[in-house]
């Protein structure tokens, strides 16, 4: 056998036991690490087998369409040719607005008169009205404007009567009626009109009940209507 110094020996055995010492001891410094691939493998695992919830959300509900009932279409009604149409009737009788014109004949005159359903009878203004007698018959003289010419024609008639017009403020008139023809439109009638002073009237003319009844329908808003 070899002969190994004492001195020799010595630190041999001491360097054993320092490595043995440190071999000891490393697995308390430093826990053995983990290969990258078994964590990751067992991170992806972990991933695949457990999922999270995820927020439910409502979902919506599918209400059952209500029954509809169709909607009435209401017919168009078809406009007027014109605002105010003078072929309106009303009950098979024109429809006369609150003025019309009128033809007095004779003598063929044409005047803007009111239309007034309040009035019993027709008026119409005369100047220089004179009674007089004729074959013991009593007659009336007169005269009246030619709203064109501005000029004044003299008729005679055959006097009817004589009547008192109520006015305001408890004022009673006398006036002399007379037959005259009137026209408005295409009424024509024959009736008892009166004379009067209607120089401070707006028309010349006032068609009463007279002239109306059973004949035409008045309608205030309307003017015009007969021509």
């Amino acid at each position: 056998m070899p002969h190994f110094p004492a001195s020799k020996a010595y630190s041999c055995l001491i360097t054993i036991l320092f490595v043995s010492l440190i071999t000891s001891c490393t697995p308390f410094l430093s826990p053995p690490t983990e290969p990258v691939t078994d964590r990751t493998q067992d991170t992806e695992q972990s991933k695949s087998t457990v999922d999270c919830p995820g927020l439910e959300t409502e979902k919506p509900v599918k209400k059952q369409p209500e029954s509809v009932w169709p909607t009435p279409v209401c017919p168009k009604l078809k406009p007027l040719k014109c605002p105010i149409c003078a072929a309106a009737v009303i009950a098979n009788k024109p429809v006369l607005g609150e003025y019309e014109r009128v033809i007095v004949d004779p003598p063929g005159f044409s005047y803007l008169a009111r239309i007034d359903t309040g009035a019993t009878s027709t008026s119409i203004h005369a100047s220089n009205i004179t009674r007089f007698e004729r074959d013991g018959k009593k007659w009336v003289r007169f005269q009246l404007n030619n709203p064109s010419s501005q000029e004044t024609i003299t008729l005679e008639h055959r006097l009817m009567r004589r009547v008192r017009i109520k006015q305001a403020e408890n004022l009673r008139d006398s006036r002399l009626t007379v037959m005259m023809t009137l026209q408005i439109g295409k009424i024509i009638r024959q009736i008892e009109v009166s004379l009067t002073d209607r120089s401070n009237m707006n028309f010349p003319v006032l068609i009463g009940r007279n002239f109306l009844l059973d004949t035409a329908v008045v309608d205030v808003s309307l003017r015009h209507t007969a021509n």
